[in-house]
């Protein structure tokens, strides 16, 4: 439709006509065809329904004979007494030879589609058959099998793929005796070919070139009017999972996935259209589809139901055969078409040539006008629309001449006006004296507008006067000695005073300049002036006076254009007088920038190339100026120092930081780093964007030297501090182990020599008991022997036999000498425990048995953990495991232990008299002193080469801020002269010896646990 208005008059008033004629044509046409085409598809869709019908109706009625046949057959008595016999009573019996002659005859009913029959027991085993195969297989899983004997009616299978290859459907019934009984099932192998021959049989039966395909509820052709390699093979591709589950039930053959499957999903849509269950209940199903993947060929569809199987049957016929008469009616009218076309198109050329013959005339005057033949003109002689358009047209062309001669006219004017501007505007820009610039103003516009006389006169707020600074004229007039000239800016009589007090346009006729305004100007004539003031931002500049001998010669837009000239001279005047400004601005700015102290340059934003530099700086560098000059700053940065700058620079161009101000090494020439402050900041132009960046950098150099020397000798000093401080500590952790080792040994030593004096007298003791007992029973039994011989002694002996109670001294003795044996075996078992404990004949590292050094520490503090008047008796808790030799210092390792459990003793008996420890400890209320105090020692071995000593008290425990400071030297909560607080370090030092670890784990109020962990075998770097 675009196109269309591009088309001459002609050809749209023939496309008018073309389309008048034709488009009710074509729409009748249309009509026509589409009434015919729904017609003769309805007709199609009923007879492929009712083919569709009658084929499943003979499908039904094949299905349904079968099933009744094999119901008759199955209730052939010959049958139910062999199934009747006991397993073993069948073999070569009369029963036997009866039902396989029955079924012999059967099969030759119909031998052309019955391939065998089958007799089956209960237990879906073939018993016997007329494939002898088929004898002795158990088929209690197939359906034509299990269904009969669940549902005790016939049964019709699907369509099979058998193991030799042939497509079958089995027809089963229960086999009953006489007294009703299933005894076992009869199955009839079919040829499934039966079934391709029903379908095909009735091809045509909806017309030509109809025919019928046969498919299940899977939607799988079993059986194709046409094509019968398409049996077997889905509508569309199926899931892998199914596909698989039906050849595995003989559903399909076995074939590649790719050979089991068309790709048709129009058809499979059709189909689903299907959602009946029953026959009664479908209603009828028309699609159209393409029903083979090859030529896409449409064709009408109808689908009916089985009423035997969950089939279905399709009966389809190509459109093009049913729609062939509506193809042959379209050919007729297109050739009608034409001819009227050509005919219209005969006429329409003839109608529109007289039509669009004046209207071509006066289309040709008006492009001959517009074309500047201003002299064109109609000659159309008519009295309808045309004639008065062309009319029209003659009376619009003589107007427009005329306008068209005075703008001519005045166009002269405007540009002899805009070449004045564009004149003053480019000396605006090429001349930067203001006083040369007003002087070549006025005399352009003098000579330009052929004026007799203009000047310019300039404000001057210090006096309040408006003084003339050029002027051009026509008369001879030596303008510089009239430079001079002054107005007041409150005349009455100057138009120029006028129009800067108002600043506004000011014009006067036929006026004669007076003796006060100008006196060497009164002789001059004039007819008209014009005083324009000039104003650049709202500021008054001057006013531009503009005189003439001509009375009324200024139009209005003669004084807009001057208006304009007067602004344009104000603006030339301001930039003029600011670039002046700008030009001391930039000689003070260089001064400031080749002398300052410091060091500066100006660098591009683009490529960071160094534009400007300052002695200075090139000083720093050792660089000279025009070297420095083809640098950029990257250049000369140190690497370390690049990325840093870089960063800051961008984030400083794209606006984000307004500057920035980092230390950072520079390189000489000679590449000596040089360290520097800079601060760098951007250079804007009027227009406030960036144009440059401006870097102050300072020499920091000598400072960096100083901060360096210092942090080094802080350094230093620090170390040396640090070194001291180890020193010290470690001299501390030496005087403690000197002192608890001189302690210790003094005591070992102590405790060496008591046990081995108290270990003599013992021993002296402990040996004559025995002899002693052993005379005592000698001397008992000689005096009995005297009482049994002289039963009456003499009165002295009976005396004294009565005074010393001589009976019970005979008793009483024995239990005297078992209580000092007794005495003697337990200083015996101490003397062992301190000599044990001591360890002074074992300086080495040898295998020892934990638990007897934890038994000798404890028989050594037994005194402390029995009950005594003012303590409650302390309940030790030994929970040891199967614990291998450890090798270790047995001394050092009894230390441990004995600090330990010393320091849990103390702890418990704090708790129970009520007089908590030192700060750090937690104290516990009145209800905790009803638990009994108790110590937990466990033992166990916690990895291959580890083993773990716990002791746990539930005494009042300590706060975290204890718990860090527990194994430093000469730390205790204990009172003074109880502790020295050098017990625990000595142990962690000790047990760190053994390459093991000591941890304590304390809450307060609920106790403190001890875990001890030593390897079992050092590792050879352990040294004494």
């Amino acid at each position: 439709m675009r196109q269309f208005q591009f088309f001459s008059l002609r050809t749209k008033l023939i496309l008018a006509f073309l389309g008048v004629a034709l488009i009710p044509l074509l729409l009748l046409s249309w009509l026509n065809k589409h009434t015919a085409q729904v017609t003769l598809t309805n007709t199609a869709n009923q007879a492929l329904y009712a083919a569709a019908s009658q084929t499943a109706l003979t499908l039904d009625a094949f299905i349904t004979a079968n099933l009744d046949a094999v119901r008759v057959d199955a209730q052939l008595p010959g049958l139910a007494q062999y199934l009747s016999l006991p397993p073993k009573g069948r073999s070569n019996s009369e029963a036997e030879a009866e039902a396989a002659a029955i079924l012999s005859t059967l099969t030759r009913r119909d031998s052309l589609n019955i391939l065998s029959y089958t007799l089956f027991d209960r237990q879906g085993r073939s018993v016997l058959a007329t494939n002898l195969k088929d004898i002795g297989r158990s088929q209690a899983t197939d359906d034509y099998i299990r269904q009969p004997l669940q549902t005790k009616f016939p049964y019709a299978s699907p369509i099979r793929v058998g193991r030799d290859g042939f497509t079958s459907l089995y027809f089963s019934s229960p086999v009953r005796n006489a007294k009703g009984t299933i005894v076992g099932v009869l199955a009839v192998r079919y040829n499934a070919a039966a079934i391709q021959q029903l379908v095909a049989q009735n091809n045509g039966l909806a017309g030509a070139q109809s025919f019928a395909v046969l498919l299940d509820e899977n939607h799988i052709r079993l059986a194709h009017g046409i094509a019968a390699e398409l049996i077997f093979k889905s509508v569309v591709p199926l899931p892998a999972n199914k596909v698989k589950a039906l050849i595995e039930a003989g559903r399909l053959p076995q074939r590649p996935p790719s050979e089991l499957a068309t790709d048709l999903p129009a058809f499979e849509q059709g189909l689903n259209q299907i959602t009946c269950k029953a026959v009664r209940t479908c209603p009828p199903t028309y699609f159209t589809t393409a029903l083979t993947g090859v030529n896409h060929q449409l064709s009408a569809v109808a689908a009916a139901r089985l009423r035997t199987q969950p089939w279905f049957v399709i009966f389809a016929q190509p459109q093009q055969v049913f729609l062939a008469p509506i193809y042959a009616q379209v050919r007729v009218a297109q050739r009608l078409a034409v001819l009227i076309a050509i005919a219209v198109i005969i006429i329409a050329i003839a109608i529109a040539q007289w039509l669009a013959r004046p209207l071509v005339h006066l289309a040709q005057r008006v492009a001959q006008f517009t074309a500047g033949q201003l002299n064109a003109r109609a000659h159309i002689v008519s009295q309808d629309e045309i004639g008065s358009l062309a009319t029209n047209f003659n009376a619009m062309a003589e107007q427009v001449g005329k306008l068209f001669q005075g703008l001519e006219e005045r166009t002269h004017e405007l540009e002899a006006s805009q070449h004045v501007t564009f004149a003053v505007s480019e000396l605006s820009k090429a001349i930067v004296d203001p006083e040369s610039l007003l002087q070549e103003a006025v005399t352009l516009l003098q000579t330009r507008f052929n004026l007799y006389h203009v000047q310019i006169y300039l404000w001057e707020p210090a006096t309040q006067q408006l003084s003339r600074q050029a002027g051009a004229s026509e008369a001879d007039i030596s303008w510089p000695a009239h430079r001079e000239i002054s107005i007041r800016l409150d005349c009455p009589d100057s138009l120029v005073a006028c129009a800067a007090r108002t600043q506004r346009l000011a014009v006067a006729e036929s006026r004669r300049i007076t003796e006060a305004i100008a006196p060497d100007l009164a002789a001059l004539p004039m007819g008209t002036e014009a005083a324009v003031p000039l104003v650049a931002r709202g500021q008054l500049l001057g006013v531009l006076d503009i005189q003439d001998v001509y009375t009324d010669h200024f139009s209005a837009i003669d004084l807009d254009t001057f208006k304009t000239l007067a602004a344009q001279i104000a603006i030339a005047l301001e930039n003029a007088r600011l670039f002046e400004q700008i030009q001391k601005t930039e000689e003070r700015f260089r001064r400031i920038f080749e002398d300052a102290p410091i060091g500066m340059a100006i660098a591009s934003l683009e490529d960071e190339q160094l534009v400007q530099v300052n002695k200075a700086f090139c000083r720093m560098l050792v660089y000279e100026a025009e070297a420095l000059t083809q640098l950029s700053f990257k250049d000369i940065t140190h690497p370390t120092d690049l990325s840093k700058d870089l960063r800051l620079f961008q984030q400083m161009v794209t606006g984000a930081i307004a500057s920035y101000q980092i230390e950072k090494r520079y390189l000489k020439q000679t590449q000596e780093v040089v360290w520097a402050n800079l601060t760098a900041t951007l250079i804007r132009d009027q227009q406030g964007g960036a144009s440059y960046s401006l870097g102050m950098i300072e020499n920091i150099t000598e400072r960096k030297r100083a901060e360096a020397a210092l942090r080094q000798s802080e350094t230093q000093y620090r170390e040396k501090a640090q070194q001291l401080q180890e020193a010290l500590h470690e001299l501390q952790q030496t005087q403690a182990q000197l002192v608890q080792s001189e302690k210790m040994s003094s005591l070992g030593q102590l405790v060496a020599g008591v046990a081995h004096e108290i270990n003599n007298p013992i021993n002296f003791i402990y040996g004559n008991l025995t002899h002693a007992k052993q005379y005592l029973q000698d001397l008992f039994k000689l005096l009995h022997l005297y009482q049994t011989h002289y039963p009456h002694p003499a009165p002295a002996i009976q005396t004294t036999t009565q005074e010393i109670d001589l009976e019970f001294v005979g008793e009483d003795f024995d239990r005297i000498l078992a209580s000092m044996q007794v005495g003697a075996e337990r200083i015996r078992q101490i003397v062992l425990s301190l000599r044990n404990f001591s360890r002074l004949d074992e300086a080495e590292m040898k295998p020892v048995d934990i638990h007897q050094g934890l038994d000798n520490t404890l028989v050594i503090l037994q005194n402390q953990l029995k009950p005594r008047p003012g303590h409650l008796g302390i309940e030790v808790i030994k929970e040891y495991g199967q614990l291998p030799l450890v090798n270790c210092y047995a001394g050092q390792l009894n230390q441990v232990f004995m600090n330990l459990l010393t320091n849990a003793i103390d702890a418990l008996e704090a708790r129970c008299t009520h007089q908590p420890l030192q700060a750090g400890v937690a104290l516990v209320d009145q209800d905790a002193l009803v638990t009994p105090p108790k110590i937990w020692i466990s033992t166990a071995v916690v990895e291959p080469n580890q083993v773990m000593i716990r002791v746990v008290d539930n005494g009042p425990g300590m706060t975290e801020r204890t718990r860090q400071r527990l194994f430093d030297p000469f730390f205790t909560t204990k009172e003074v002269g109880k502790g020295t607080g050098l017990g625990l370090s000595i142990s962690y030092q000790i047990v760190e010896k053994h390459q093991g670890q000591l941890r304590c784990l304390s809450v307060p109020g609920e106790g403190a646990e001890f875990i001890v962990q030593i390897p079992i075998q050092p590792a050879p770097k352990l040294n004494s």
